[in-house]
């Protein structure tokens, strides 16, 4: 279960970071087929991925505007 959530095995065990939200969710996946798995990582990675992109500042504009002389 820890390396489908990408976390140190003691993530599970200890209880100040466990809540019933995570020990459900562990219930749950463990019942599903190992191709669900794979998919529900998928989505949990995309999710992560939008979720840091969503944070990170974007790049000031570049000006692509060329002054030409005659």
């Amino acid at each position: 279960m820890a390396e489908f959530f990408d976390v140190s095995p003691a993530f599970f065990l200890d209880s100040s970071q466990s809540s019933a939200d995570v020990q459900v969710l562990t219930r749950s996946i463990e019942k599903l087929s190992p191709g669900a798995r794979q998919g529900i990582a998928a989505i949990i990675q995309n999710i992560l991925t939008m979720e840091q992109a969503a944070q990170t500042p974007p790049d000031p504009p570049t000006s692509t505007h060329r002054h030409t002389s005659k």
